[in-house]
């Protein structure tokens, strides 16, 4: 038998598994539930890695603002380009 072998299966999908914890990660996926929340923007997400790699995003300097709303951009051409849509 290999060591590395996938002995346990998803019921949902199907997918196999090396681990009985890598099968419960995987399965929350099919739940739906986004319960990790950004306190940034409120943004939810299924996995809390998802939710790391999200909140990078606030991290950069966004000097470009919206005078319409306020939404702050990193580029003008992202402020340029939202822009389009108050004028709709």
């Amino acid at each position: 038998m290999h060591t590395r072998e996938k002995r346990h299966p998803c019921s949902v999908c199907g997918k196999s598994f090396i681990s009985p914890s890598k099968l419960a990660q995987h399965q929350v996926t099919h739940t739906r539930e986004k319960s990790h929340q950004c306190s940034e923007c409120g943004k939810s997400f299924i996995l809390p890695s998802s939710l790391a790699e999200h909140q990078c995003i606030h991290k950069r300097a966004k000097p470009h603002r919206c005078s319409e709303c306020g939404m702050s951009f990193t580029y003008f051409s992202y402020l340029a380009q939202h822009q389009i849509f108050h004028m709709g």
